[in-house]
């Protein structure tokens, strides 16, 4: 049986890049298709640079004729939606029917998996968090997601088009250049005090890459039919105080961490998961996340070593 041909949008980004990479090294036939330029990446996979949305995208989908598209394509901040609304709806809700309609043209047989986010609950009313939590979310982002998610049941049932939604909590391993772990790390290798939003009192549920590429795997290879939607959380919340005194006992910094206390726009204060769905398939994460947050510091050492020290001041300030 031939290996799948896997589309993969948005392979530049943090997520994009781990699924291309995973599922290549696994013998799929990978294509990574990117806004940018991307040499490390354009070594190792066949890559499309072409900006999405694009009316050539019809085409090279039409040559491919891909058995998945993994839609990792799209916004990726909050705080960015919230300054320009309109931007983020073009970038995720627009885009991402234009990808549908074009799989729908000229390979309608070709599943997606869309990476959504948990952003899409905002702060619960009740806690912990299912699939069947109601959607309240806080931010442009968060609702531009779930517009993202009802795209794929309306060209399911237009197109026959099958999509696996996974509602993602706080993805983070090797590669990621953004958010609090990378914000830590910057900050604390120039400076005696590092400070961060908020109380430390927030919480969140990480979950390691690697754990999402296996769920993706799960998918493709059982194979996933019809039209649903998973969260993908380990079901274990922690603070974001005890999360960078963890961090940064790591990196064996000795200095003062205070929080500004200030609520971030956009953001939850707590979410609190319980991913019976996912635990039912055999699918709950099983990096540590102490484990994984060695991992990530040991990338982040290799990466000031090897020529991202100027990135790294930068973010420091």
């Amino acid at each position: 049986m031939p290996a799948p041909r896997i589309i993969v949008t948005g392979a530049g980004g943090f997520i994009g890049r781990w699924l291309s990479l995973a599922l290549s090294q696994t013998g799929y036939q990978v294509v990574g298709c990117l806004r940018r330029p991307d040499e490390s990446l354009a070594a190792r996979i066949p890559v499309w640079q072409e900006g999405l949305p694009s009316p050539r995208f019809k085409q090279l989908v039409r040559e491919f004729q891909p058995d998945w598209v993994l839609h990792c394509a799209g916004s990726s901040r909050v705080a960015n939606s919230l300054a320009n609304p309109a931007e983020d709806f073009g970038q995720t809700v627009k885009l991402t029917d234009s990808i549908y309609e074009a799989l729908a043209l000229v390979a309608p047989l070709a599943k997606v998996i869309q990476f959504s986010s948990a952003a899409v609950y905002g702060q619960p009313a009740a806690l912990p968090i299912t699939e069947q939590t109601a959607i309240a979310p806080l931010s442009p982002y968060g609702w531009n997601k779930w517009r993202v998610e009802q795209l794929g049941a309306e060209w399911h049932q237009a197109a026959g088009i099958e999509t696996l939604v996974l509602r993602i909590f706080s993805a983070y391993g090797p590669g990621l250049r953004k958010q609090v772990l990378y914000d830590l790390f910057c900050k604390a290798r120039h400076n005696e005090v590092v400070e961060l939003r908020g109380s430390g009192n927030e919480q969140r549920d990480f979950v390691h890459v690697r754990d999402l590429v296996r769920v993706v795997r799960w998918a493709i290879d059982q194979p996933f039919t019809g039209f649903d939607i998973l969260n993908v959380a380990s079901g274990t919340s922690t603070s974001i105080r005890d999360l960078a005194e963890t961090f940064l006992q790591l990196v064996g910094w000795n200095g003062q961490l205070r929080f500004d206390g200030l609520a971030t726009p956009g953001m939850p204060q707590i979410w609190q998961v319980a991913p019976q769905r996912l635990a039912g398939l055999g699918l709950l994460p099983q990096t540590p996340l102490k484990t994984g947050l060695r991992e990530y510091l040991s990338w982040l050492e290799q990466e000031e070593l090897h020529g991202d020290a100027h990135r790294i001041l930068a973010a420091a300030g």
